[in-house]
């Protein structure tokens, strides 16, 4: 694990620290602040101390200074923030404008700047930065969905992925997407109509070392702050996540995309300049909101 290190000459004894370490890793003595010798081997290295250090005096190993930017001042104004909120709907309808390398290269930086889990950050991105790239792989993702249909007809394959999913997940799968994919394929052979990607120009892929710790969930934080990014540039965008599990099931296909053999897929997000120009927001709420009166009994 990385060890954090105290520059006593440089240390102010603020506490800064002390106070912002979740790890417990600092302490205060009679003569300033150490780092706690019982609790060094416990830093994750989220570099919370290095980045309210106002001397600089703290250091984590791995880190430097210059991996910690000063901060512009003020906050995203309330009303603007939930404007761009209201703003964005998914987005299947796209003009055949492409999406500049500069646009996709902001909305990367910008979505590593979601928070994980348990540092370092174990979220991967592959870009898929033209129509005729994402294309090339069409006919290998549509296949891949007619034999995961043909497979479930397999009643041993239908348990084990059953049981590796989860019967709820699985449930809610063979509901609400399977009967999709018959028609989605059809339309793909007689026509050409990709009702996958929708003719998006460009698109992300998220993945993660499937060892890692809140894989799954950094990639769904991580794909949502490229969406929110996207939206804010004047693009439109929808999450796709059948793209993402038809190609980690293709050994084939995730080695000429580059994915590590460790690595799994989780959710893919389509974007491109949108066809429609939307006048109104679309209502959305919670399902049910529970406030807590009272608190819970001992």
């Amino acid at each position: 694990m990385p060890q954090p290190t105290i520059d006593a000459e440089t240390c102010i004894a603020c506490g800064a620290c002390v106070g912002v370490c979740p790890c417990l890793v600092y302490r205060r003595t009679k003569d300033g602040v150490e780092v706690h010798p019982e609790h060094a081997d416990w830093c994750f290295a989220c570099g919370q101390c290095m980045a309210v250090c106002p001397t600089e005096a703290t250091r984590v190993a791995g880190f430097d200074y210059a991996h910690f930017p000063p901060l512009p001042g003020g906050v995203a104004d309330p009303a603007a923030l939930e404007a761009l909120f209201l703003s964005r709907r998914s987005v299947r309808r796209f003009t055949e404008e492409p999406v500049s390398p500069e646009a996709l290269g902001d909305i990367v930086r910008l979505s590593a700047m979601a928070p994980f889990g348990v540092p370092p950050t174990d979220v991967e991105v592959t870009v898929f930065g033209t129509r005729g790239q994402i294309e090339a792989i069409l006919p290998a993702v549509y296949t891949g969905m007619e034999q995961f249909m043909q497979a479930l007809k397999n009643p041993i394959y239908r348990f084990l992925i059953r049981r590796q999913m989860g019967a709820e997940m699985f449930d809610a799968l063979v509901e609400h997407l399977l009967p999709l994919i018959p028609p989605m394929c059809r339309m793909y052979r007689d026509t050409g109509f990709d009702a996958a990607t929708w003719g998006a120009p460009a698109m992300l892929l998220f993945h993660h070392a499937k060892r890692s710790v809140s894989g799954k969930e950094n990639c769904y934080v991580a794909c949502t702050y490229a969406m929110l990014a996207a939206q804010a540039l004047g693009l439109g965008t929808t999450m796709i996540g059948i793209m993402a599990g038809v190609i980690d099931m293709d050994k084939a296909l995730r080695a000429e995309l580059g994915i590590p053999d460790g690595n799994q897929c989780e959710i893919s997000l389509i974007l491109g300049h949108p066809a429609a120009s939307y006048r109104r927001a679309i209502p959305r709420a919670h399902k049910t909101v529970t406030w807590v009166e009272q608190p819970p009994r001992a």
